[in-house]
């Protein structure tokens, strides 16, 4: 008997809460933040780093179908962004994680727009 597509999504919603909640650590901890404090506060940048890595890890588990019902979201990019910070760590800067529009690992630190695109696990 082939596998339950249900138990799938069940286990995705799992991935997505721990993408929101990453998502939101993230905002936190840039609110208020500048490019030049990634420069010079080394906990903000591992803590940013940490997140973006939380976020691609459970993109990438989340299932083809449930990827589908949520196509705003740049899967391969955020699987991406995953994959350079864990096998390139050696060439991370404050430039991988910071934007010139206010932006701070992705996140944009004036709104909470970023982690608002992750579906809440609740309404999936």
């Amino acid at each position: 008997m082939p596998p339950d597509p249900r138990a799938k999504i069940l286990h995705d919603r799992e991935r997505l809460r721990h993408m929101l909640e990453a998502a939101k650590d993230a905002v936190a901890f840039a609110q208020g933040r500048s490019r030049a404090d990634l420069d010079g506060d080394r906990m903000l940048s591992h803590a940013l780093v940490h997140c973006v890595q939380v976020i691609g890890e459970a993109a990438a588990r989340v299932s083809q179908i449930s990827r589908e019902l949520y196509p705003r979201l740049p899967w391969a990019k955020i699987v991406g962004m995953r994959h350079i910070l864990i096998h390139s760590y050696f060439e991370i800067d404050a430039c991988s994680l910071a934007s010139g529009n206010g932006a701070v690992a992705g996140f944009d630190t004036r709104t909470t727009r970023s982690s608002e695109m992750i579906p809440d696990p609740k309404e999936a």
